[in-house]
């Protein structure tokens, strides 16, 4: 009877995982990006299609830089920055196993499902008169954690009918290797959880690109 009742537990809450974020590739540049002086104010424009919070979190990371601050609108800046982000999203083989045995250890709830997200960035960084200073493309590859309420609760059913059936955690096993993985509230996770970081490697990477360009055009003091 208590088997049947937690089994029922499991199927109501769906045996859910928020989504967390386990980064696979090295950042493009390690450490805040070099102090600039005098600071260096650069205005973000962000492509229509790049979520508007990742150039919020940008002005965010701008405001504790030791290089770089955002201007405001109407405000001539000493640099453009021009961003575009895209994110992508894909699952992972690894979920078969996960689903089924790992149903029997309750993994979908405790590790979650593995979904790959990348996010890629076009950056374009001009001086204040329209020459081109940098363009940068950066690359990051992340494993997120995350069980949906279908997948897990079907995942679960195999252990509340186990050993006669196991085949709901199966098919779980099965879609979720290869279904389109549900990006916005991987999106949402990503921004919340992870967005800062993404930003101030970003900011870095503008950082370093000025400096450069300081060093080649020494600014009349």
């Amino acid at each position: 009877m208590k088997t049947w009742i937690l089994g029922l537990a499991v199927l109501v809450t769906g045996c859910t995982h928020a989504p967390d974020f386990e980064r696979s590739t090295p950042p493009s540049v390690i450490g805040p990006g070099p102090l600039l002086e005098p600071l260096a104010f650069v205005r973000v424009e962000a492509t229509p299609e790049t979520d508007a919070r990742f150039a919020e979190a940008l002005g965010r990371a701008m405001r504790i830089s030791l290089g770089v601050a955002p201007v405001a609108s109407g405000v001539e800046p000493d640099y453009v920055a021009r961003v575009a982000v895209e994110t992508r999203a894909s699952a992972s083989g690894a979920n078969f196993l996960i689903c089924w045995p790992g149903f029997i250890a309750f993994a979908p709830a405790w590790h979650g499902l593995d979904w790959r997200y990348s996010v890629e960035t076009h950056l374009l960084i001009e001086s204040a008169a329209g020459e081109v200073v940098a363009a940068r493309e950066l690359r990051g590859h992340w494993l997120a954690h995350y069980t949906p309420a279908l997948y897990g609760a079907t995942a679960e059913l195999g252990w509340v009918l186990y050993p006669l059936d196991t085949m709901p955690a199966l098919v779980a096993g099965l879609a979720t290797s290869y279904v389109t993985p549900d990006k916005p509230v991987l999106d949402d996770a990503f921004v919340a959880r992870d967005g800062l970081s993404w930003a101030d490697e970003v900011v870095a990477v503008i950082s370093l690109a000025i400096e450069r360009d300081r060093a080649s055009h020494p600014i009349e003091r």
